[in-house]
């Protein structure tokens, strides 16, 4: 009598990608009462795979990625819900039915899911990371060359995506907990969304790269297809559409493992930028080993008087990201025990923040500016100078063009223009 009774039906649904048609059975998790417990499933952050790419290419290790088949229904449900069978069931219709698995559609699906590949990790000699739950971790010794390193495991929902020595074996050993969907297990040509590839620079680093380009091109020809379909050539969609790069570039992400573990970030801020409310934009990019990792282009939330103040709040927010990153590193097995670099192109700010005889004079600008001498003070990021032109933030917080801007995108984003 502890059992709650739903409904069940079926939803059909046709694929963007490839437009293939797809069913699915589907509990009515509306109609139950809401757990007392978590009721989703989380992710691995986009930022943590961005690491874990750049640590497979210092260490020389296999990418690997696979997609988990029919992921909710392989986890046992946690809630007690029964319901009456229908006509798709044959001649079982009308059947009382207890449901045993967590059916797409109820309120603990995806917790139940994440809660049994968490067993199936743990199963395998892998842990969680402190900082990234849905990042699996193992330490290993690779045989040819007793090379002693950590192997990762990323999962974002049924999605898989493994850097090891030997990741294929990894994911047969995978294969025994979950099936896996055919031909989804290999080198990933796309993943998240983003087009994933491994590329060779011009110094010969091999290195890997995320572009958004694969994601573009689809929109660009499934608009393209429905504009021919319903306007029946009425209206002609324009040739530069037809490919987004038409000199056949597209945009990567460079990690190059060639000068040690290094980060560095680039602050900048576009003083009172906002016509309307006059609020400053703060922007920010941080690079782990040149491979650029995260960023932010936002509006401060508050109205500072000057350029220094705004810099500084461009300057706390970007340290504060920097911090979180070192933190992430150090719990995925990176040992960082050197001082991070940011770099701006304010003088003012950077001497406020590296000379210890000098006096802030502004009271509303003193917890950005304690922050920021607290971390250089314990030897956490040092700051530096930087003229203007060389600053990578100023693409966030800017609408620049010409030969400036050529030379910027050209050090953020690999392959972009013959040349700058």
């Amino acid at each position: 009598m502890d059992h709650q009774k739903i409904t069940c039906h079926m939803i059909f649904d046709v694929k963007m990608e490839d437009f293939r048609r797809k069913a699915r059975f589907v509990a009515g998790g509306h109609k139950t009462e809401v757990p007392k417990t978590i009721t989703y499933a989380s992710v691995v952050s986009r930022e943590t795979v961005r690491l874990a790419l750049l640590l497979a290419s210092l260490n020389d290790l296999e990418v690997k990625a696979a997609d988990i088949m029919n992921a909710y229904i392989t986890a046992p449900v946690t809630e007690k819900i029964w319901c009456v069978l229908g006509p798709e069931f044959g001649g079982d219709a009308g059947k009382t039915a207890i449901i045993v698995r967590a059916l797409y559609g109820l309120k603990s699906a995806g917790a139940a899911f994440r809660a049994h590949l968490a067993s199936a990790m743990r199963s395998m000699g892998y842990e969680s990371c402190r900082a990234d739950p849905d990042l699996w971790m193992k330490k290993k010794t690779r045989p040819e060359d007793k090379f002693e390193y950590y192997s990762y495991i990323l999962c974002y929902v049924d999605d898989i995506l493994c850097c090891d020595h030997d990741a294929s074996e990894v994911m047969r050993e995978l294969g025994g907990y979950f099936a896996l969907k055919p031909g989804s297990v290999g080198t990933p040509s796309i993943y998240l969304g983003a087009k994933l590839s491994e590329t060779t620079l011009d110094n010969g680093v091999r290195a890997w790269g995320m572009s958004s380009s694969k994601y573009v091109q689809e929109s660009v020809k499934n608009c393209k297809a429905h504009v021919a379909e319903h306007f029946k050539g009425r209206y002609r969609v324009p040739a530069k559409a037809e490919n987004p790069f038409p000199c056949g570039y597209e945009p990567e992400l460079d990690v190059t493992p060639e000068l040690g573990p290094e980060e560095a970030s680039y602050y900048q801020s576009n003083h009172a930028g906002d016509k309307k409310t006059r609020r400053s934009r703060t922007g920010y990019m941080i690079f782990a080993n040149q491979g650029l990792v995260q960023w932010l282009s936002k509006k401060q939330p508050t109205v500072e008087t000057s350029v220094f103040g705004a810099e500084f709040v461009a300057m706390k927010n970007g340290m504060e990201c920097l911090r979180g990153i070192r933190y992430k590193l150090r719990m995925m097995g990176v040992p960082v025990d050197y001082p991070s670099y940011i770099f701006g192109d304010n003088m003012s700010v950077v001497h406020n923040t590296q000379r210890p005889e000098s006096v802030l004079k502004k009271k509303s600008n003193s917890i950005c500016y304690h922050a920021v001498r607290e971390a250089v003070a314990m030897g956490e990021c040092l700051t530096g100078h930087i003229s203007t032109h060389h600053n990578y933030a100023d693409l966030l917080t800017k609408v620049l063009s010409g030969e400036k801007r050529r030379r910027l995108v050209g050090g953020v984003l690999y392959d972009i223009y013959d040349e700058f």
